[in-house]
């Protein structure tokens, strides 16, 4: 699924019809309360989510989400670019004056190097 950039107050509506469509009792004093921690109702909910809102669910969200909160949350939250730069980069930026000055990162770059023994 691509990634939809839903306006908070969108989001929250979505997510609303979704709980309703799944048959789930609403907290009625505050619904951000209301509890996911059954597996059932859990699952219907994240599938709603995928179906109907075509969000992607992360494996992590299964384990941190307890209360519909906790989903919203969880959707709110902007997935962190793959531009974000690598980890080890960041490693060595962080410890470069401790590290040796032999030591240094190359990102790999495919088609760079010549590993064949025919080339």
């Amino acid at each position: 699924f691509p990634q939809r950039n839903y306006s908070p107050k969108r989001l929250e509506g979505r997510l609303r019809r979704v709980l309703s469509e799944a048959h789930v009792k609403v907290n009625a004093k505050d619904w951000k309360s209301t509890s996911l921690a059954e597996k059932e109702t859990k699952l219907k909910v994240l599938s709603g989510v995928i179906m109907h809102m075509k969000l992607r669910v992360p494996s992590r969200m299964l384990n941190n989400v307890h209360t519909v909160g906790d989903l919203l949350q969880e959707l709110s939250e902007k997935p962190q670019s793959k531009d974000a730069g690598h980890p080890v980069a960041a490693f060595y930026a962080e410890k470069a004056s401790e590290l040796p000055s032999n030591m240094k990162f190359e990102p790999f770059v495919k088609g760079s190097r010549s590993i064949h023994a025919r080339n």
